[in-house]
This record gives structure tokens, sequence and C-alpha cells, in this order.
């Protein structure tokens, strides 16, 4: 068994780190079930720097990063409006984990470009210059990735429309 850290650079895509999605909305299953198991998960989504998928699993491969979690594919192709193309790697973070001697995480730490700690007002939009934070841990039958943190290295402030979202 292993445990690393590893840091990822991209752009942000629909991140928010203080909303713990518990799944309340969901129909019953497999997804709503794992996550009434740990209260909930935050998650996020990373831009990375290619054009392909085959690059973006080969790099993420090289850092020792897997691309599959139990629930899907982790690296997804998304289509933009203008029609191009993004490859998103998909994170997550449980808000705890009951296999652990002290269950409760949290959300993942944010932090600026200073190290300074993130001020949760501030809402960090999609295209922001972000490095994360991830704990691969790597078993004899499972590999897991967990978000830790976030650093915004360069911020582009999301604002809600009229509607509120």
């Amino acid at each position: 068994m292993s445990n690393k850290n590893v840091y990822l650079k991209g752009q942000s895509r629909y991140i928010r780190p203080y909303f713990c999605d518990t799944g309340e909305n969901l129909p019953d299953g497999d997804l709503k079930a794992k996550l009434q198991k740990t209260n909930g998960q935050y998650n996020t989504m990373i831009v990375l720097p290619f054009d392909n998928r085959d690059d973006a699993e080969e790099h993420l491969n090289e850092l020792g990063i897997p691309t599959d979690g139990m629930m899907g594919n982790l690296l997804k192709r998304l289509k933009k409006d203008d029609g191009s193309v993004e490859i998103v790697y998909k994170i997550t973070r449980p808000h705890m984990e009951p296999n652990f001697e002290d269950p409760l995480m949290g959300p993942p730490k944010v932090v600026d470009a200073d190290n300074n700690e993130w001020d949760p007002e501030v809402l960090i939009g999609n295209g922001s210059d972000i490095t994360v934070k991830l704990n691969v841990w790597i078993g004899n039958k499972a590999k897991k990735v967990r978000w830790d943190g976030i650093r915004v290295d360069s911020l582009v402030e999301y604002t809600p429309t009229d509607e509120g979202f």
C-alpha cells in the first residue's frame, strides 16, 4: 500500500469547496447511499491543459493518479458552448470517512496564491488558475483519490446572476 500527495495545476470548473452535496435531491440508489454514508461530499473539476483524453490520462497515470473511481470515470471530455472540448478531472472529498479513527474531514483547505486562508465569501469562478492538492492512496484492492486542498493562483471571481445562480 502507498499513500502520497500529488499537486495538479489547471483551471477551475464548477468549484464549490464549501458546499457539501448530501444527495438529498437524488433518487434512491448507490450514489445517494454513498453520499449519506459519508454525510455528503465536496466536489469540483479541474480543467487539464490537454487537447485529448488519452494525453491527459497518460499524464495522470505518470503522476500516480487513478482515472477511474468506484462510481465511474473521473476523467471526462466536456463540450463547451463554442463547440470546443475541455478535458476535466473530477475530484471529491467526503465530509467524513467512516473507516477512519477520527472520521470528520470537513471541507478541503483553501488558500490564496500567498498561502493565506481563503475568504469563503469570495466565490471562485470558472477559469481561475488553481493548484489542487490530492491525497492518492493505492491499496491491494482499491485506489482512492481525496481532494485535500486548493490554492487559487489567479482568481476569476464568480458573480451570481439575478436569478441567484
